[in-house]
């Protein structure tokens, strides 16, 4: 097995680990016996169970986060990408239970920081692809013309805030509810048109 195969291994097993007993009570012994080496043997990859833990959190994240990049390159239409990327990323959370529980167990996952250094690349990325998306719709004139730094600061902070709710708080599926709506009132506005 590969080096990329094992560490895929190695943070698909401990995903598991930490879901079933949360970050204080998974051991690495637990999480080595999962994929039937010694404890170790987990050293070769990791330095300790926080380094394991960030490591496995950033490819799971990265692995949700790469579903819905690939859904929004899927779209044409500007409008359609911005809706995609709302509700894939909501969507595909509810479909990996793992990581939800993770989640339920550490809601500092989602700090309401963009500035927070921990999963920086995950944040820096989920905002580029908000910044990709407003500046395309506002060279398309599809979208008014707004600051985008600040815009998508504002964007990414409500879909924290709806997982942190949905996930960690309440009731996923309740919530989906009131962030479709949200969504559409981001496109079309709160000001009646004639």
């Amino acid at each position: 097995m590969k080096k990329k195969e094992k560490l895929e291994l190695l943070y698909c097993k401990a995903l598991e680990v930490f879901a079933r007993y949360g970050y204080k009570k998974a051991t690495l012994d637990d999480i080595a016996g999962e994929i039937g080496i010694t404890k170790p043997g987990i050293y070769k990859y990791v330095k300790d169970k926080m380094d394991l833990y960030e490591k496995t959190l950033s490819y799971a994240l990265l692995r949700w986060q790469e579903k819905v990049v690939t859904a929004v390159n899927r779209e044409d239409d500007i409008i359609r990408k911005f809706i995609v990327m709302s509700q894939k990323g909501y969507d595909y959370l509810m479909e990996d239970q793992l990581l939800t529980e993770v989640l339920k167990k550490d809601p500092t996952i989602f700090p309401f920081s963009t500035q927070v250094v921990r999963f920086r690349e995950v944040n820096n990325r989920s905002l580029n692809l908000i910044k990709y998306i407003l500046k395309e719709g506002i060279r398309q004139k599809k979208f008014s013309k707004v600051d985008i730094g600040r815009t998508s600061i504002l964007l990414y902070s409500i879909y924290r805030t709806f997982i942190v709710e949905a996930y960690v708080i309440s009731d996923a599926k309740q919530i989906k509810k009131i962030y479709t709506d949200g969504i559409q009132l981001i496109l079309n506005g709160l000001i009646e048109r004639p």
